[in-house]
């Protein structure tokens, strides 16, 4: 992941280059390979990156675009990125870059704010337009990735995170509705509220255009769709999509990263869908290796025989095998 922030002044004033640092210093866990800062007039991004596509100086951010007039900072992993950048070429663009960055700048330039329709991966993003002095900012579909902002009529300030925007100042008293929403919601606190007044976050799959007036525009480009398929589908025809859909999405990640990937399962669907293909080739050496141990290789079995998954009675296995302070403070949690 990486982090980004921004500001733009509606006042007829500039974004304080140390407010952009500061902001910088609560994202630095996010992106530990390299940061970046970039101001013009009303207009300032900062960006911590941490490295996936195209790990040359290339795809550093800020990135900006002196031919198209844009520049961009980004948060996020486009999956179909090659697919774009070869419509793209055949359209007439060029790049100077190999990264999904890049890709970003030119499908903006090329469909406007309906980029974000053909764009498939997790997203947020911001995008300056020098020509129309407008700011573009769009979250992907789900809200994997995260962004905050803060709206005044003197600016409008954003992150990838709350922290960042403490450090500003804003309204930073308790909002009694998302306390609300966060005490009986199991810890929700759904956009566009926050637990703090002075910060709000983009709902997923919505943009919003500002310009240096203040006017905002929020727009929604996506909804999903409830509705039931009407094809007279079996239980077994349900396990086969649902297995063909989990191994395209595994594919397509591993297929769009530079840097070598590892897999997190959980307790439930990640265990439960651990034998999709592309994720077996890496558990298949784990559950190996443990059967060599010997605690491990008397456990597993047993655990299995009484209905647990493999992988959750290897996990259940190592908890065993830890010191029993380690077993009182997982059970604490």
């Amino acid at each position: 992941m990486c982090g980004i922030c921004g500001q733009l002044r509606f006042d007829r004033g500039t974004p304080s280059s140390n407010s952009i640092k500061n902001m910088m210093s609560k994202l630095s866990r996010r992106g530990p390979d390299s940061s970046g800062q970039w101001f013009e007039g009303s207009v300032g991004f900062g960006h911590q990156r941490l490295s996936i596509i195209d790990l040359s100086n290339s795809g550093s951010q800020p990135m900006k675009d002196n031919t198209l007039n844009l520049t961009l900072v980004f948060n996020g992993t486009i999956y179909n990125y090659k697919e774009l950048r070869s419509k793209l070429i055949d359209k007439g663009y060029s790049f100077f870059s190999s990264s999904d960055t890049e890709v970003i700048i030119k499908s903006y330039h090329f469909w406007g704010k309906d980029c974000v329709k053909h764009l498939d991966g997790m997203f947020a993003f911001a995008i300056w337009d020098r020509l129309s002095k407008n700011l573009f900012i769009a979250r992907d579909r789900m809200g994997i990735k995260p962004l905050y902002y803060n709206l005044t009529d003197k600016a409008f300030t954003f992150a990838s995170n709350s922290q960042a925007l403490l450090t500003q100042s804003l309204d930073k008293s308790i909002n009694p509705i998302a306390l609300q929403q966060q005490l009986s919601l199991h810890g929700v606190v759904p956009a566009p509220n926050t637990i703090i007044n002075g910060i709000k976050k983009l709902r997923p799959g919505t943009f919003i255009i500002l310009n240096e007036n203040g006017i905002v525009d929020e727009q929604s480009y996506w909804y999903p769709n409830a509705s039931r398929n009407e094809s007279n589908f079996s239980e077994d025809d349900y396990i086969a999509r649902t297995h063909e859909l989990l191994s395209k999405a595994v594919t397509k990640r591993m297929e769009a990263s530079d840097v070598p990937i590892g897999v997190l399962l959980g307790l439930s669907l990640g265990i439960a869908s651990y034998k999709s293909q592309k994720i077996e080739q890496f558990i298949k050496p784990i559950l190996s290796l443990m059967q060599t141990i010997p605690v491990f290789a008397y456990l597993v079995p047993i655990l299995v025989m009484f209905g647990f998954g493999p992988v959750s009675a290897l996990i259940a296995t190592v908890i065993y095998a830890m010191p029993p302070m380690v077993h009182t403070t997982i059970l604490a949690l």
